[in-house]
């Protein structure tokens, strides 16, 4: 999978259940990219020219377009993460990911959780959840992911519980995990292919952008909430990656 991607939008998280037997190949690709996980059961997706099997010690990438049929070996249960990547010039490919996490799949079920209880962040703590996910997928195809993925786990942990406060700063990112700034931005390049500071600010905005339609806050009010020390700059930030004003956002209901 390639390692440069950006996901614009989590569109759905769900569960869902299989009963062993076949399914077709459907005349119609997928409809979104998405991130699953067999939770219980094992099931065969089988694509043109290649095939894996997928159980709960694994997860695995549904592309956007993509044609496959199913076999269920048993009694399954799932939790699929549809989302949307920004466009790219080269086709991707679905694939499996053998990761070095025993409790993968928690993870999605933490991600249907949040989803579920649609608590007013939870647009930008699905996306937290996602990268993450992302961030191991990558890596386990990666030479590098035994010796860094525990690292990243910990770096992302940690800035998903301060990503918010205004005194949050990369340095103190870096120094919580005991390496330089230049260290840092290797890994978050090497992982997400973008910058840690890229990184916490799309938190900040996915965050903004609920309360921008579930809260009367202020703009102001929304900037400094989540962790934008400049309500000039968090506007300039948020038209820039989504084309619109945080005020017009607002007017318009959420839709950009």
């Amino acid at each position: 999978m390639e390692a440069n991607l950006i996901v614009q939008k989590v569109l759905n998280i769900y569960e869902g259940e299989f009963i062993p037997g076949e399914i077709a190949m459907k005349k119609i690709g997928r409809h979104s990219d998405a991130f699953a996980c067999i939770v219980s059961g094992k099931v065969e997706y089988i694509f043109d020219g290649y095939s894996f099997t997928a159980t709960p010690e694994n997860f695995f990438y549904l592309a956007s377009g993509s044609h496959y049929a199913m076999k269920i070996h048993e009694n399954s249960r799932y939790i699929c993460i549809d989302f949307r990547f920004e466009e790219s010039a080269e086709p991707r490919k679905s694939c499996l990911f053998h990761t070095l996490s025993a409790n993968i799949k928690n993870e999605f079920e933490r991600a249907f959780l949040l989803w579920a209880q649609k608590n007013p962040w939870y647009i930008s703590d699905a996306m937290s959840v996602l990268y993450s996910l992302y961030a191991q997928g990558i890596r386990s195809v990666s030479k590098d992911y035994v010796k860094t993925s525990e690292k990243f786990s910990q770096i992302v942990s940690f800035i998903l519980q301060g990503y918010s406060n205004p005194d949050f700063s990369i340095g103190s990112v870096a120094e919580f995990a005991d390496i330089s700034e230049v260290h840092l931005r290797r890994i978050f390049r090497s992982a997400l292919n973008i910058s840690p500071i890229r990184y916490v600010n799309l938190l900040r905005l996915e965050k903004a952008k609920s309360m921008l339609i579930s809260s009367d806050y202020t703009l102001e009010e929304i900037a400094f909430s989540t962790g934008f020390v400049d309500p000039y700059y968090f506007s300039r930030v948020f038209k820039k990656e989504y084309g619109v004003s945080p005020s017009s956002y607002r007017k318009g209901n959420g839709k950009v």
